[in-house]
């Protein structure tokens, strides 16, 4: 479990998305927060990097979303402290958070986030 979780962060700092897709359950469900262009469940792989392709556009490429702590593991969980940032164009985001993974037969099936900064972050995107 815990390759898959640093596997989780090495693909998205590398931009590897055939890397990041491939430990992601095809029936994934992954839920976004806040009230901006992003929010919501995505459900499904192809929804899920339908999004992500969406925040990466978004940000002209500089989205950087980094482990900023000790991984927590508590049965098939993982809480991971992130931190994330980006840029625009015109506004930057820089705000810390929690990704939890569950994670099965190594795949990612759920993906939970949780901003520090919800109102910044819905500014941001919009």
């Amino acid at each position: 479990m815990l390759n898959t979780v640093k596997a989780y962060f090495s693909t998205l700092a590398a931009g590897d998305i055939e890397g990041f897709a491939s430990l992601l359950a095809d029936d994934i469900v992954w839920h976004q927060p806040g009230h901006n262009q992003f929010s919501g469940d995505h459900k499904g792989k192809a929804d899920v990097l339908k999004m992500l392709g969406g925040m990466v556009e978004y940000t002209h490429g500089t989205l950087k979303v980094v482990l900023d702590g000790e991984i927590m593991l508590n049965g098939n969980l993982a809480a991971c402290p992130v931190r994330f940032s980006g840029n625009n164009g015109t506004k930057n985001v820089d705000l810390t958070g929690i990704d939890l993974l569950e994670i099965q037969n190594g795949k990612i099936t759920q993906v939970w986030l949780f901003s520090a900064g919800g109102g910044a972050e819905d500014e941001f995107w919009g």
